[in-house]
């Protein structure tokens, strides 16, 4: 029976959240005495009038019954208690004893924790950890993390949703799972102003792997789901509804290179059976109501090795191995199917940035001396202009992401030192002017507070950029203003392992803390 209870703890200490070594727990509490009898005392949920009063506003105290405190918090006056309202509910809470000196000082100091969490969700916040727990609130975003009750709960200091109220409570501990320690910056104004839309759990095999997985969202509305798992030489496709149901799956050699091309119909997927791309398959699967039952599969003596980048009107098509040191590529505009063709230096990892403006295609990739040229094409795929990039943009820099505006376009680079950069001066923004096609000719530098990785969601009317920011701790959401500071908006329930902007936000496929891969909608608002 001993050895039972054993694995019972142990199992509930792995599923609890791992948090700062030094975070205090609770302490049992001691009788409160030395105050005069028929006494009442307000009770707020934290040491100040600032925190909210519970009760609607009617929570109090009586000295005629008995009062248990934790401790006094520093030199405030203010001491933390519990106390019985009901036989069914109690309540932790503050209240002010600046009046009897004597009596506060007496008590023990309450040592409480400072470490800040980002909530990767709303959690529900109880000043009755004992009994009914019921909520006096939600809160979200930033927290910090005072002191653990058990394994179940955690105490923690908020702001409460809805309110510009402070409120301390008990969250619980699994609240904490995806939460991370946020970055070092100040907080957007706009915070919190994006809704998550929809979310599904994919239930894909526990040794998928997250890298290399991809989204690609068909034309009826489901989703297909490319991914790879541990040990396996194939490569997985799945189709799913909008609500995460699997609706179809198949898998395919996982050749040296594949690629994936949407359909009106449904996709191409084509594969190579070794390094030297000497012969292929190409399987083309097409959809009649949501039941993907045609397959044709096609063997290819001599396939075409390449890789496709597309906007609205423009399909650019990087082939690959071929002789030489330069590797052409193709720009094609639909509908006229008019082609332009180049040479140029491309590799499958560095395929240069698109976008489609005004009926234009500009294109940023590397030249055959491994310097990034900015390419512009007409409506009949003729190249308009050809504008080297800045010296600065070439290596140790690396072009990470790119946005646009209805006058510019942004590139994002890093000083390169193995997967980390310069916190001071490795992210850089690079301003393109359309009007007179021209970079700009310094950087804005963002400074940034930690080790990380920047990918651009999107570009504001007001010269503010959506950024995805993932650090060692967590996935964030951020606001990139024109003077290059970085503003905290929110945080993502996981590891993003993919990302793509929609009309008014964004799609992402997201890992969570218990391994789970999530595909989420969100519409972003204020940035």
């Amino acid at each position: 029976m001993f050895r039972r209870m054993l694995l019972v703890v142990a199992l509930l200490l792995l599923a609890v959240p791992a948090l700062a070594e030094e975070t205090p727990v609770l302490p049992g509490q001691f009788p409160l005495k030395g105050l005069p009898e028929d006494t009442t005392f307000e009770v707020r949920t934290g040491p100040g009038e600032a925190y909210h009063h519970a009760a609607k506003g009617r929570a109090k105290v009586s000295t005629n019954g008995d009062i248990q405190c934790y401790g006094r918090l520093g030199d405030t006056g203010w001491v933390l208690i519990r106390y019985e309202v009901s036989k069914n509910q109690v309540r932790v809470g503050c209240i002010d004893l600046r009046a009897y000196p004597q009596v506060w000082q007496g008590c023990r100091e309450l040592s409480l924790g400072a470490e800040e969490y980002l909530l990767a969700g709303r959690a529900e916040i109880t000043d009755d950890p004992y009994r009914d727990g019921a909520p006096v609130g939600r809160v979200s975003g930033r927290v910090t993390l005072l002191a653990l009750r058990g394994l179940d709960w955690a105490y923690v200091d908020g702001v409460l949703d809805g309110t510009e109220e402070r409120v301390r409570g008990f969250i619980r501990r699994s609240a904490l799972n995806g939460a991370g320690v946020p970055p070092q910056l100040p907080a957007s104004p706009h915070a919190g102003e994006f809704t998550l839309d929809g979310s599904c759990a994919l239930h894909l095999p526990e040794d998928a792997r997250p890298d290399g997985m991809a989204v690609y969202p068909l034309p009826d509305g489901t989703y297909l789901i490319a991914y790879n798992c541990t040990g396996s030489d194939r490569l997985w496709l799945r189709v799913i509804s909008e609500t995460g149901k699997k609706l179809w799956a198949k898998s395919v050699p996982d050749g040296y290179y594949g690629q994936i091309a949407l359909t009106a119909e449904g996709f191409v997927c084509q594969t190579f059976d070794n390094s030297e791309c000497d012969s292929g398959m190409q399987y083309t699967y097409t959809c009649r109501g949501r039941k993907w039952t045609a397959k044709k599969v096609r063997w290819i003596e001599e396939p075409d090795r390449f890789y496709c980048d597309s906007t609205e009107s423009y399909t650019v098509r990087y082939y690959l191995f071929c002789e030489g040191m330069t590797y052409p590529f193709t720009v094609s505009c639909s509908p006229s199917g008019a082609v332009a063709e180049h040479l140029m230096q491309s590799y499958h990892s560095d395929r240069g940035f698109l976008c489609e403006m005004d009926g234009e295609l500009l294109m940023l990739a590397k030249d055959e001396m491994s310097r990034y040229v900015l390419r512009i094409y007409g409506e009949e795929a003729e190249e308009l202009a050809s504008i080297p990039a800045p010296e600065d943009m070439a290596p140790p820099n690396q072009v990470a992401s790119a946005d646009h505006d209805d006058s510019a376009v942004y590139f994002f680079t890093h000083e390169r030192s193995g997967w980390y950069t310069d916190p001071e001066r490795g992210w850089r923004m690079w301003r393109f002017d359309r009007a007179t096609q021209t970079f700009q000719t310094e950087p804005v530098n963002i400074p940034i507070p930690q080790p990380c990785t920047l990918t651009a969601i999107g570009a504001g009317s007001g010269g503010e950029h959506l950024m995805l920011m993932q650090t060692d701790f967590g996935s964030w959401l951020c606001v990139l203003e024109p003077d290059g500071q970085l503003l905290l908006d929110g945080a993502f329930p996981g590891k993003v392992v993919w990302s793509a902007p929609a009309d008014s936000g964004m799609i992402l496929l997201l890992q969570d803390a218990e391994g789970e891969f999530l595909l989420q909608t969100y519409t972003v608002g204020g940035g």
